[in-house]
């Protein structure tokens, strides 16, 4: 389990400011809630990224999982994606949430 300062990952502080609030709206507990990001492979479509509100689990479930703390609640990565996210900026705009990935340039 990798925590904190190796994420590959930059998030924006419009991400952690729009998490909090969707945390605060669905009255989830902030401390047992992070937000997960990966990397699914779909045979029809590649690969595609997955992002979501999480739920604190134990250490055994949670055992190839990487963290990020970013203030109030943490980012987590499972170990599969850590690589494919290498360099990856997450930020929130009107679009939405929009994850900028080098690896899928070129």
């Amino acid at each position: 389990m990798l925590v904190d300062n190796e994420m590959p990952v930059e998030v924006s502080e419009s991400v952690v400011e729009k998490v909090l609030k969707v945390i605060a709206t669905e009255g989830m507990i902030l401390s047992q809630t992070l937000l997960r990001l990966g990397i699914r492979k779909d045979e029809k479509i590649g690969r595609r990224y997955v992002l979501g509100l999480d739920v604190r689990s134990d250490a055994i479930n949670h055992l190839y999982d990487n963290f990020m703390n970013l203030g109030e609640f943490d980012l987590v990565v499972d170990e599969e994606s850590m690589e494919g996210l290498e360099g990856s900026k997450l930020y929130y705009n009107d679009d939405g949430f929009v994850l900028d990935n080098p690896n899928d340039k070129g």
